[in-house]
Protein backbone atom coordinates (compact mmCIF):
# COMPACT_ATOMS: atom_id res chain seq x y z
CA UNK A 1 0.00 0.00 0.00
CA UNK A 2 1.49 3.37 -1.12
CA UNK A 3 1.63 6.60 0.38
CA UNK A 4 1.87 5.82 4.41
CA UNK A 5 2.15 8.43 6.34
CA UNK A 6 4.45 8.27 9.46
CA UNK A 7 2.70 9.08 12.74
CA UNK A 8 5.49 10.35 14.90
CA UNK A 9 4.17 11.48 18.83
CA UNK A 10 6.43 12.96 21.77
CA UNK A 11 5.07 14.76 25.22
CA UNK A 12 6.37 15.56 28.59
CA UNK A 13 3.97 13.95 31.40
CA UNK A 14 4.43 11.90 34.41
CA UNK A 15 3.25 8.60 33.85
CA UNK A 16 3.59 4.87 35.39
CA UNK A 17 6.20 3.90 32.74
CA UNK A 18 8.93 6.39 33.76
CA UNK A 19 12.03 3.66 33.36
CA UNK A 20 11.24 3.86 29.53
CA UNK A 21 12.17 7.26 28.10
CA UNK A 22 13.51 9.13 25.60
CA UNK A 23 13.22 5.88 23.61
CA UNK A 24 12.49 5.63 19.29
CA UNK A 25 10.14 3.16 19.32
CA UNK A 26 8.58 1.86 15.80
CA UNK A 27 5.38 0.41 15.96
CA UNK A 28 4.60 -1.78 12.66
CA UNK A 29 0.33 -3.45 12.85
CA UNK A 30 -2.11 -2.12 11.46
CA UNK A 31 -4.43 -1.14 13.52
CA UNK A 32 -4.76 -1.03 17.49
CA UNK A 33 -2.17 1.07 17.68
CA UNK A 34 -2.68 4.59 19.33
CA UNK A 35 -3.40 2.96 22.63
CA UNK A 36 0.38 2.01 22.79
CA UNK A 37 1.18 5.04 21.22
CA UNK A 38 -0.56 6.78 24.16
CA UNK A 39 0.64 4.66 26.78
CA UNK A 40 4.33 4.93 25.42
CA UNK A 41 4.68 8.97 24.78
CA UNK A 42 3.65 9.84 28.12
CA UNK A 43 7.50 10.04 28.77
CA UNK A 44 9.47 11.50 26.10
CA UNK A 45 9.37 8.20 23.93
CA UNK A 46 9.48 8.94 20.21
CA UNK A 47 6.72 6.76 18.37
CA UNK A 48 6.58 6.55 14.84
CA UNK A 49 3.85 4.36 13.43
CA UNK A 50 4.66 2.38 10.21
CA UNK A 51 2.84 -0.72 9.08
CA UNK A 52 4.06 -3.40 7.88
CA UNK A 53 0.34 -4.63 6.58
CA UNK A 54 -2.82 -3.19 4.83
CA UNK A 55 -6.03 -4.87 5.58
CA UNK A 56 -8.74 -5.59 2.73
CA UNK A 57 -11.80 -6.31 4.53
CA UNK A 58 -13.83 -9.28 2.99
CA UNK A 59 -17.93 -9.63 3.54
CA UNK A 60 -19.53 -12.65 4.48
CA UNK A 61 -21.90 -13.32 1.67
CA UNK A 62 -25.83 -13.87 2.19
CA UNK A 63 -25.66 -17.63 1.21
CA UNK A 64 -23.55 -18.18 4.10
CA UNK A 65 -25.26 -16.54 6.94
CA UNK A 66 -27.49 -20.30 7.43
CA UNK A 67 -23.96 -21.84 7.70
CA UNK A 68 -22.81 -19.37 10.54
CA UNK A 69 -26.57 -19.80 11.66
CA UNK A 70 -26.12 -23.22 12.14
CA UNK A 71 -22.58 -23.59 13.94
CA UNK A 72 -22.06 -24.73 17.00
CA UNK A 73 -18.84 -22.48 17.09
CA UNK A 74 -17.53 -20.10 16.53
CA UNK A 75 -13.13 -19.12 16.51
CA UNK A 76 -11.87 -15.98 15.65
CA UNK A 77 -8.12 -16.24 14.61
CA UNK A 78 -7.60 -12.18 14.90
CA UNK A 79 -9.07 -8.56 15.70
CA UNK A 80 -9.65 -8.15 11.79
CA UNK A 81 -11.05 -11.51 11.52
CA UNK A 82 -14.35 -9.85 13.37
CA UNK A 83 -13.77 -5.85 12.78
CA UNK A 84 -16.03 -5.76 8.91
CA UNK A 85 -18.84 -8.43 9.62
CA UNK A 86 -19.73 -7.19 13.09
CA UNK A 87 -23.71 -6.71 12.04
CA UNK A 88 -23.21 -10.53 10.07
CA UNK A 89 -22.06 -12.13 13.15
CA UNK A 90 -24.80 -10.75 15.57
CA UNK A 91 -27.57 -11.25 13.45
CA UNK A 92 -26.17 -14.99 12.87
CA UNK A 93 -25.34 -15.31 16.91
CA UNK A 94 -27.83 -18.19 18.02
CA UNK A 95 -26.28 -19.72 21.07
CA UNK A 96 -23.19 -20.37 19.31
CA UNK A 97 -20.01 -20.98 21.29
CA UNK A 98 -17.94 -18.00 20.46
CA UNK A 99 -13.80 -18.52 21.16
CA UNK A 100 -11.10 -16.11 20.72
CA UNK A 101 -7.20 -16.52 20.14
CA UNK A 102 -6.62 -13.64 22.54
CA UNK A 103 -7.53 -11.11 24.68
CA UNK A 104 -7.16 -8.39 22.34
CA UNK A 105 -9.49 -10.05 19.83
CA UNK A 106 -12.10 -11.18 23.04
CA UNK A 107 -12.32 -7.41 23.70
CA UNK A 108 -12.99 -6.63 20.23
CA UNK A 109 -15.72 -8.98 20.03
CA UNK A 110 -16.98 -7.86 23.44
CA UNK A 111 -17.18 -4.35 21.78
CA UNK A 112 -19.04 -5.57 18.91
CA UNK A 113 -21.57 -7.35 21.46
CA UNK A 114 -20.51 -10.21 20.88
CA UNK A 115 -19.86 -12.57 24.17
CA UNK A 116 -16.50 -14.30 24.37
CA UNK A 117 -16.63 -18.08 25.98
CA UNK A 118 -13.55 -19.07 25.96
CA UNK A 119 -9.74 -17.78 25.26
CA UNK A 120 -6.56 -19.59 25.23
CA UNK A 121 -5.02 -18.98 29.07
CA UNK A 122 -1.28 -18.35 27.81
CA UNK A 123 -0.49 -20.07 24.23
CA UNK A 124 -2.41 -17.36 21.93
CA UNK A 125 -2.20 -19.34 18.57
CA UNK A 126 -3.90 -22.40 17.04
CA UNK A 127 -1.98 -24.51 19.20
CA UNK A 128 -3.55 -22.78 22.40
CA UNK A 129 -6.93 -23.21 21.14
CA UNK A 130 -6.28 -26.64 20.45
CA UNK A 131 -5.70 -27.37 23.92
CA UNK A 132 -8.84 -25.41 25.18
CA UNK A 133 -10.98 -27.73 27.07
CA UNK A 134 -14.15 -26.85 24.87
CA UNK A 135 -12.63 -28.48 22.03
CA UNK A 136 -11.86 -32.15 23.36
CA UNK A 137 -15.80 -33.11 23.86
CA UNK A 138 -16.03 -36.38 22.02
CA UNK A 139 -19.78 -34.88 20.40
CA UNK A 140 -18.80 -33.73 16.94
CA UNK A 141 -19.10 -30.30 16.56
CA UNK A 142 -19.90 -27.71 13.66
CA UNK A 143 -17.24 -25.19 14.00
CA UNK A 144 -16.25 -22.08 11.75
CA UNK A 145 -12.89 -20.53 11.81
CA UNK A 146 -12.79 -16.83 10.79
CA UNK A 147 -9.40 -15.67 9.94
CA UNK A 148 -7.47 -13.87 7.07
CA UNK A 149 -8.03 -15.29 3.33
CA UNK A 150 -4.96 -17.65 3.94
CA UNK A 151 -6.50 -20.82 6.17
CA UNK A 152 -5.06 -21.95 9.02
CA UNK A 153 -4.00 -25.57 8.31
CA UNK A 154 -3.03 -27.08 11.73
CA UNK A 155 -6.50 -25.98 13.36
CA UNK A 156 -8.45 -27.17 10.12
CA UNK A 157 -6.47 -30.45 10.10
CA UNK A 158 -6.51 -31.47 13.82
CA UNK A 159 -10.23 -30.42 14.25
CA UNK A 160 -10.95 -32.35 11.07
CA UNK A 161 -9.07 -35.82 12.32
CA UNK A 162 -11.19 -34.99 15.64
CA UNK A 163 -14.24 -35.71 13.84
CA UNK A 164 -15.62 -32.19 13.88
CA UNK A 165 -17.17 -30.54 10.59
CA UNK A 166 -14.70 -27.69 10.26
CA UNK A 167 -14.94 -25.04 7.61
CA UNK A 168 -12.87 -22.10 6.89
CA UNK A 169 -14.33 -18.58 6.23
CA UNK A 170 -12.26 -15.48 5.03
CA UNK A 171 -12.96 -12.38 6.67
CA UNK A 172 -9.72 -10.11 5.35
CA UNK A 173 -6.79 -10.24 2.83
CA UNK A 174 -3.55 -9.25 4.43
CA UNK A 175 -1.48 -6.86 1.47
CA UNK A 176 2.08 -6.15 2.29
CA UNK A 177 2.95 -2.21 1.57
CA UNK A 178 5.92 -1.47 -0.39
CA UNK A 179 9.33 -2.16 0.95
CA UNK A 180 11.25 -0.04 -0.93
CA UNK A 181 8.37 3.03 0.36
CA UNK A 182 8.33 1.62 3.49
CA UNK A 183 12.17 1.50 4.43
CA UNK A 184 12.65 4.69 3.21
CA UNK A 185 9.78 6.26 5.43
CA UNK A 186 11.45 4.05 8.34
CA UNK A 187 14.65 5.64 7.99
CA UNK A 188 13.46 8.98 7.27
CA UNK A 189 11.30 8.79 10.80
CA UNK A 190 14.69 8.15 12.94
CA UNK A 191 18.15 7.25 12.51
CA UNK A 192 17.82 4.12 14.63
CA UNK A 193 15.56 2.43 16.86
CA UNK A 194 15.44 1.42 20.53
CA UNK A 195 12.21 -1.00 20.18
CA UNK A 196 10.55 -2.45 17.22
CA UNK A 197 6.95 -3.82 18.11
CA UNK A 198 5.40 -6.48 15.75
CA UNK A 199 2.41 -8.60 16.31
CA UNK A 200 2.02 -11.12 13.77
CA UNK A 201 4.05 -13.83 12.14
CA UNK A 202 2.63 -12.42 8.16
CA UNK A 203 4.23 -9.11 9.69
CA UNK A 204 6.91 -10.36 10.89
CA UNK A 205 7.57 -12.26 7.79
CA UNK A 206 7.17 -9.00 5.76
CA UNK A 207 9.65 -7.02 8.15
CA UNK A 208 12.20 -9.68 7.46
CA UNK A 209 11.91 -9.70 3.70
CA UNK A 210 12.16 -5.82 3.85
CA UNK A 211 15.23 -6.10 5.98
CA UNK A 212 16.98 -8.40 3.39
CA UNK A 213 15.94 -7.25 0.09
CA UNK A 214 16.24 -3.14 1.27
CA UNK A 215 18.87 -0.63 2.83
CA UNK A 216 18.10 -1.24 6.51
CA UNK A 217 19.95 -4.36 8.09
CA UNK A 218 20.38 -1.77 10.95
CA UNK A 219 17.17 -2.50 12.39
CA UNK A 220 18.64 -5.45 13.49
CA UNK A 221 20.30 -3.59 16.31
CA UNK A 222 17.36 -2.93 17.50
CA UNK A 223 15.10 -5.15 20.26
CA UNK A 224 12.20 -6.64 18.77
CA UNK A 225 8.97 -7.30 20.34
CA UNK A 226 7.10 -9.87 19.85
CA UNK A 227 4.22 -12.21 21.18
CA UNK A 228 4.40 -15.59 20.40
CA UNK A 229 7.86 -17.83 20.86
CA UNK A 230 7.23 -18.94 17.67
CA UNK A 231 8.01 -15.39 16.19
CA UNK A 232 10.97 -15.04 18.62
CA UNK A 233 12.49 -18.01 17.54
CA UNK A 234 12.28 -16.91 13.58
CA UNK A 235 13.51 -13.38 14.51
CA UNK A 236 16.85 -14.71 16.15
CA UNK A 237 17.22 -17.54 13.26
CA UNK A 238 16.81 -14.19 10.80
CA UNK A 239 19.59 -12.10 12.97
CA UNK A 240 18.00 -10.33 15.76
CA UNK A 241 19.76 -10.75 18.42
CA UNK A 242 17.67 -9.22 21.32
CA UNK A 243 14.25 -10.51 21.01
CA UNK A 244 11.47 -9.93 24.10
CA UNK A 245 8.38 -12.08 24.30
CA UNK A 246 5.32 -10.51 25.18
CA UNK A 247 2.51 -11.78 26.89
CA UNK A 248 0.05 -10.94 24.25
CA UNK A 249 -0.47 -7.55 22.25
CA UNK A 250 -2.08 -6.21 24.40
CA UNK A 251 -0.68 -2.66 25.04
CA UNK A 252 -0.29 -3.42 28.70
CA UNK A 253 1.71 -6.30 28.18
CA UNK A 254 3.96 -4.80 25.27
CA UNK A 255 4.98 -1.84 27.45
CA UNK A 256 5.64 -4.26 30.25
CA UNK A 257 8.30 -6.17 28.54
CA UNK A 258 9.64 -2.82 26.94
CA UNK A 259 9.74 -1.28 30.52
CA UNK A 260 11.42 -4.34 32.11
CA UNK A 261 13.63 -5.24 29.32
CA UNK A 262 15.17 -0.88 29.70
CA UNK A 263 14.69 -0.99 33.12
CA UNK A 264 17.32 -4.40 32.91
CA UNK A 265 19.49 -2.17 30.98
CA UNK A 266 19.79 1.21 33.09
CA UNK A 267 20.48 -1.11 36.23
Amino acid sequence: MEGITPSVHTANQTTSIARLSNCHILITHTTGHTQLQQALMQHDNHCHHLPLLGIIPKKISRMRYQVCSEADTWIFLSQHSCSHNRDVFKACLDNQQVIAIGPSTAQHLRDAGIRVDAIPTKNYSSQGILQLAELQQNAAQKILIFSESSAPQLLLKTLKQRGHDVAHIPTYQQQPVCGTRWSEQVQAAAPSYDYITVHSQNGLCHLLHCLNTQDCQHLKQATLVVPTTAMQQLARKNGFTQVLLSKDTSTEHMVKAMTNHHAGRLA
